[in-house]
């Protein structure tokens, strides 16, 4: 069957559509990324069919230039490896035989595949015009917020083998591994057409799910298996916000979702997994003044009994005038495993949190929480100083308080002063901090 009749081929069953495509994941290393000067030194070829890795393909390429020292000591390949190499020329048909009318799947496919292409020019043949994929993007897609999505990196966090990085057949059966990876996930989420493959957004995504009318069941089920906090949104009726739920423990949490279904007719229902409770309240935070006031409620006195042990904080007007606390700043594990997250908590405009890697982006969190801190008390013109809608302040300040007193281990909170005094006592505040306390998801590998 034809890619075009596959795409046109709705009733297919997902698995049967992917089934029915055959991919060759690529990666070239190369003298260099000038198509017009460079010349290959490496490819690796691997082909899957039937959501497996089938064939290999493997050359050096003896490319007739010299090789910089720098791609030398990249991919560990030297002069002397290639000097018996067969000349590109010499195995591009077995290359492109190997190929075939396989869509095409690199993990940085605007450099291999315009490469490859440029070798095809130079040596007169008919370029390719294979449909292709590129897993980087893809990942990107997939997997929001992920600052890094490297092939190196993306291994580790699926458990990909990848004991050589930089060398063509190990990155290309990598690529391959991660593309298999992504499939299952397209048939899980129920893929109708091919094109998707290509743009995966708005219901591909590995940290968030949506079910319709009907799919209850399938909703509360997916919701007991969750083990990190996440939020739950329920459209009513013509796909109004009826209620957005924050919750730390789905499996402990789940009457409260239960007793809200009993209620609406709901049109679409959504989960999105969060690093943490904290960042599943903001979210609720920025919805909260849509709801109805019963909802309102409810969801104050769920709050109060789940994290407070029941107590009802009474709201001071100067407290709440004051801010929570004008100097502290919170750092927390992200939901992605290697990455973290900062909030202001004097400066909590919806998405003003800094998403960032350490040690990686030292320069970057340290840059920020400065610029935060010079920002206090003067917000910008049509934002509130103080975020937090006033009936969740109470909560808020009172959770806050808690966490701080039970030293909990997961939230660590730094005044401004500290990085006034010391660049770097703040620095080993924080490598201590995400030292002893690891990210313990196991997203992206288990994901909705």
């Amino acid at each position: 069957m034809s890619k075009t009749a596959i795409e046109k081929s709705n009733p297919l069953d997902s698995k049967e559509l992917i089934n029915n495509l055959s991919f060759v994941a690529i990666d070239l290393e190369t003298t260099g990324g000038n198509h017009q000067t460079d010349r290959i030194i490496e490819i690796g070829l691997v082909k899957i069919e039937n959501l497996e890795i089938t064939e290999e393909l493997h050359y050096l390429i003896n490319p007739d230039i010299p090789i910089p020292q720098f791609i030398q000591k990249l991919t560990s390949i030297s002069p002397d490896d290639l000097e018996t190499a067969p000349k590109v020329e010499d195995v591009i048909e077995e290359i492109l035989e190997f190929i075939g009318d396989s869509i095409i799947v690199a993990h940085n496919i605007s450099f291999d595949f315009p490469f490859l292409n440029a070798v095809l020019k130079r040596l007169e043949r008919p370029v390719l015009e294979n449909r292709n994929i590129c897993t980087n993007l893809m990942t990107k897609y997939m997997i929001p917020n992920i600052l890094s999505s490297n092939l190196n990196y993306m291994s580790q966090l699926f458990d990909i083998p990848h004991d050589q990085a930089h060398r063509a057949l190990e990155d290309a059966k990598a690529c391959a591994n991660l593309l298999v990876k992504f499939l299952h996930v397209f048939i899980k989420k129920n893929i109708r057409k091919v094109n998707q493959l290509y743009y995966p957004r708005s219901k591909f995504e590995l940290d968030r799910s949506h079910y319709k009318q009907g799919e209850k069941e399938k909703f509360l089920q997916d919701l007991v298996e969750i083990e990190t906090p996440c939020i739950i949104s329920m459209k009513g009726p013509n796909g109004l916000q009826w209620a957005t739920i924050p919750l730390s423990n789905p499996k402990q949490e789940i009457s409260l979702v239960e007793e809200f279904l009993k209620y609406i007719s709901f049109q679409g229902l959504s989960i999105q997994l969060m690093g943490s409770f904290f960042e599943a309240f903001m979210t609720f935070n920025s919805h909260y003044n849509k709801f109805e006031p019963p909802v309102k409620m409810r969801l104050l006195e769920h709050l109060n009994e789940t994290y407070l042990g029941g107590k009802t904080p009474e709201f001071d007007n100067k407290e709440f005038l004051k801010g929570v606390d004008s100097t502290n700043f919170l750092f927390i594990n992200h939901l992605i495993p290697g990455q973290m997250v900062c909030f202001p908590l004097f400066n909590l405009q919806y998405k003003n949190e800094l998403v960032f890697r350490f040690p990686a982006h030292k320069k970057r969190v340290f840059n920020y929480v400065l610029s935060q801190s010079r920002r206090k008390g003067s917000p910008k013109k049509g934002h509130s100083k103080h975020p937090i809608q006033k009936d969740l302040f109470p909560f808020f300040k009172a959770y806050i308080d808690l966490q701080k007193e039970a030293k909990n281990k997961d939230l660590l909170f730094l005044r401004r002063e500290i990085i006034k005094e010391d660049k770097g006592k703040f620095f080993n505040y924080l490598h201590h901090f995400f030292s002893q306390t690891p990210n313990q998801t196991e997203y992206p590998k288990k994901h909705l």
